[in-house]
């Protein structure tokens, strides 16, 4: 929180509490984005739900919402989702896209990113191959195996999505 005030200044609203709580004390439509960054993976599965729903509702028409968290599709992402004790739940690019759509929102994007970042050339190049050729044979095995290929393999991904406005 005190990381969040010092880099924002007057940008935005920095606060420490219940998610699920301050969503519930605001005005319906009174966001216009609301992001949850590593966030869902620490809650269990009925709260999530509740959380989507109230968040939602506390969009704008045209808001958006973006959830990043770890990528189970990845199977190199397993240290990140079982490397801490408290997450709860992981997610898949197609279930977490398939939560949010049960929860009326409309799928924007969904994307990945290495969390990773090396300095140094030497550092850079060897974290580079690290992470290729594990990326290279996670698609080979895909094909293989003719499996449908998950939007990503990246070991993170935020999905983006807006409410779905119903007339």
């Amino acid at each position: 929180v005190s990381q969040a005030r010092s880099r924002l200044d007057d940008q935005a609203t920095v606060s420490n509490e219940d998610g699920l709580s301050h969503l519930e004390d605001c005005e319906d439509g009174a966001y216009d984005f609301i992001l949850m960054h590593a966030v869902i993976e620490h809650l269990e599965k009925e709260y999530v739900e509740q959380l989507l729903n109230t968040a939602r509702r506390k969009l704008t028409d045209d808001g958006v919402i973006s959830i990043l968290t770890g990528n189970l599709a990845n199977p190199l992402s397993n240290s990140i989702m079982f490397g801490d004790f408290d997450h709860k739940f992981g997610y898949t690019p197609a279930g977490l896209s398939t939560l949010l759509e049960n929860h009326d929102y409309e799928i924007a994007a969904v994307s990945g990113f290495e969390h990773a970042k090396y300095s140094g050339t030497v550092r850079y190049f060897a974290g580079q191959a690290m992470e290729a050729v594990p990326r290279l044979i996670l698609r080979l095995g895909y094909v293989m195996l003719r499996l449908r290929r998950p939007a990503t393999l990246a070991p993170l991904m935020f999905v983006v999505a807006t409410p779905v406005v119903t007339e």
